[in-house]
């Protein structure tokens, strides 16, 4: 009996043609999938970043909206995360998130508060997250409600600025409780009291053992007297209130402080850039924020001649020029304005080479925009495609309408590949080199790609580039999910799509800051698809982080096949095949009777439909071995067309497979 054999099934997913015409290395539906080096292999999956413990958290207030790292001129960088409430750095030397938000440090809980009766605070070196220690609490069961434990020493006493607009603290509790059990107040008396201005704010639900960083609008107080934050310029106290009994537990506070807090959402995306040492940031909500070269957050000064800029979605630097585009001035909204600074400045909108340009070509909003070169950005409207060139002189900037017909949809759906951009346009995937031609990369997949997209939520797509795998990533909101989880890779070397799923609201880049030891793997050796050696296992490697709307920060890890403990689906279809052409296979069908695959990794089921994929039949898990080794099962079957499914959803398994093929024979209808 004749055999069909397919190698290297990794010509890529395609889904613009029959799956009986298109290669039969090809296929037409995979996800959890990523071809590499002639194989099709399982997704890998993401882990906590850092992995949370007595004195480290990856989780944050918030949704995070943003990754980045803010490269200074010393040569030094930080990493940056803007999550929907805050702003924070990752501290390479506690390894954790710390707050750095504007605002002041009320108490930093490296000294003990005075306790009350049946309570024992201390300051504890073994459970805390800022600096060397925290503020522990043991409250006995005897202790009932009213105030915990207070403290007095306060660092700064004045928080009556209008930037101090929330309140902040790191909590952790050692056991579960529901919210409104404690209360944080901030009070102009000593130890507490209540006799003179006074806040109290509700810790939220607690899970034990668990860093919780609660972000609340001042505003939002739950009791108290005085107007917040303006008579609040004389804290004399800061305690900790049970406004219930909340049994024998232990409490540990850190970080207290008053932030200048973000006001939006999952919609207002950042844009970010670096300028004179200062890195600058913007979500088109609030006011734009740069940060020093010291990590000191502070609202951009943006005065004009006439008003100020309140608003902006974009930010770039051009030239030695802060530009914002996208902007509110005086109070009105100016879709189609680039405001640029004076050159040298970052805060100078009003003397020099400073300036503006509303982009008139056609009436569509700008939606981002990105440098090309040295000398010129583009900007990405609605609609069309304007290039901002350098020209120099008293009006520095010339702008040219380039394309029309298509733009982006979302500030973050443009990546930088090197002297060409890739942009998710409204209805096609290109690339752009700042000419008047677009190559077109989706062909394959359009379809499928769009047709899976909520375009409701377009403001959150991300596109990203992978540099070290060659690989750019669409990130897509879909009918199940509002923020992205569709990923649609796009290999730039191997020309080839494939697809993955992973729900995720930010994405950024950092480097591995220890070497990979053996004790930090997930399965045995055999069991890794990497090589003990590689370059992505040593310190100084490039990582990818990626975020989520609960707050929490991951790190693609290509050494765990989990999404943080949660099996990964890979899910792969081959295409269906049928009976030669000519005449000796008019009238036939084709009888096939065994399936061989060559495998590797932890397990794979494969299956069969003979109805395109609608329905499957005879499931077979196989175990596998960590090096590859030819699996086969028999069945029998009669039909028309077949094609086959390599599929795992268990937690801590995967698989890679370079080879497939059946047995077939033809026949007539009856067997």
């Amino acid at each position: 009996m004749p055999y069909q054999h397919v190698a290297a099934p990794t010509k890529r997913y395609i889904a613009n043609q029959p799956s009986t015409t298109m290669p039969r290395e090809a296929s037409p539906f995979m996800k959890g999938i990523y071809i590499k080096d002639g194989e099709i292999r399982s997704d890998f999956g993401h882990t906590n970043y850092p992995v949370p413990g007595n004195t480290k958290t990856n989780k944050l207030n918030g949704t995070v909206m943003r990754l980045e790292q803010f490269y200074q001129e010393d040569a030094t960088s930080d990493l940056l995360c803007m999550t929907t409430t805050a702003m924070y750095k990752y501290n390479i030397s506690t390894t954790t998130w710390d707050c750095i938000s504007q605002g002041v440090e009320v108490d930093d809980a490296e000294a003990a508060w005075d306790a009350q009766s049946d309570v024992t605070s201390t300051a504890d070196a073994t459970i805390k997250l800022r600096d060397s220690k925290s503020a522990k609490h043991v409250i006995a069961a005897a202790f009932g409600t009213g105030i915990v434990s207070s403290e007095d020493d306060v660092q700064n006493a004045d928080i009556s600025a209008a930037t101090n607009t929330h309140v902040a603290f790191w909590i952790r509790s050692d056991t579960t409780i529901a919210s409104d059990v404690l209360r944080l107040r901030f009070s102009e008396q000593a130890t507490g009291g209540i006799g003179a201005s006074y806040a109290d704010f509700t810790v939220p639900a607690l899970t034990a053992d668990t860093w919780t960083h609660v972000i609340i609008l001042g505003t939002d107080k739950v009791a108290g007297s005085g107007t917040w934050p303006t008579d609040f310029n004389a804290i004399a106290s800061v305690a900790l209130v049970a406004q219930s009994d909340p049994g024998a537990i232990t409490v540990y506070l850190d970080d207290i402080r008053t932030a200048n807090g973000f006001t939006g959402d999952e919609d207002n995306r950042f844009s970010t850039t670096i300028m004179n040492d200062t890195f600058v940031l913007t979500n088109g909500i609030d006011q734009p924020f740069k940060v020093s070269n010291t990590l000191a957050v502070t609202e951009l000064a943006t005065t004009l001649n006439v008003g100020t800029i309140t608003k902006s979605e974009i930010v770039l630097t051009l030239k030695d020029h802060l530009v914002l585009l996208h902007n509110t001035e005086n109070g009105s909204a100016a879709p189609l304005r680039a405001t640029w600074t004076n050159i040298g400045a970052v805060e100078d909108w009003v003397a020099g080479t400073s300036g503006f340009q509303d982009m008139v070509d056609e009436e569509s909003h700008v939606v981002a925009a990105m440098s090309i070169g040295e000398n010129a950005a583009v900007i990405y409207k609605e609609r069309s495609v304007v290039l901002m060139q350098w020209v120099g002189g008293g009006t520095p900037f010339r702008f040219t309408p380039m394309l029309n017909g298509t733009g982006a949809v979302s500030k973050e759906g443009v990546v930088d590949l090197g002297g060409q951009h890739a942009i998710f346009g409204p209805d096609i995937v290109y690339t752009y080199s700042g000419g008047f031609e677009i190559n077109i990369l989706d062909d394959d997949i359009r379809q499928a790609m769009y047709d899976g997209y909520d375009s409701t939520y377009e403001k959150r797509v991300m596109v990203t580039y992978i540099e070290e795998d060659d690989e750019l990533q669409i990130w897509l909101p879909s009918a199940t999910s509002n923020n992205p989880k569709d990923v649609w890779c796009y290999n730039m070397v191997k020309k080839v799509w494939y697809r993955k799923e992973r729900t995720m609201n930010a994405v950024g880049f950092f480097q591995r800051q220890n070497s990979l030891t053996i004790g930090d793997l997930t399965g045995t050796i055999g069991e890794q698809t990497w090589r003990i050696g590689d370059s992505l296992t040593k310190a100084g490697s490039p990582i990818t982080l990626v975020g989520d709307s609960s707050g929490e920060v991951f790190q693609l890890d290509k050494t765990t096949s989990n999404n943080d403990g949660v099996a990964i689906t890979s899910d792969y279809e081959t295409p269906d095949f049928t009976l030669p052409t000519g005449k000796d296979f008019l009238d036939k069908f084709m009888r096939v009777s065994q399936l061989v695959v060559e495998a590797k990794g932890n397990a794979v089921t494969t299956y069969y439909s003979t109805d395109g994929g609608n329905s499957w039949s005879n499931a077979v898990a196989h175990t596998l071995d960590s090096i590859y080794k030819i699996y086969q099962f028999d069945f029998d079957v009669v039909c028309r067309r077949i094609r086959f499914r390599f599929y795992n959803d268990t937690v801590d398994s995967s698989f890679q497979l370079r080879y497939y093929g059946f047995e077939w024979k033809a026949r007539s209808r009856r067997r």
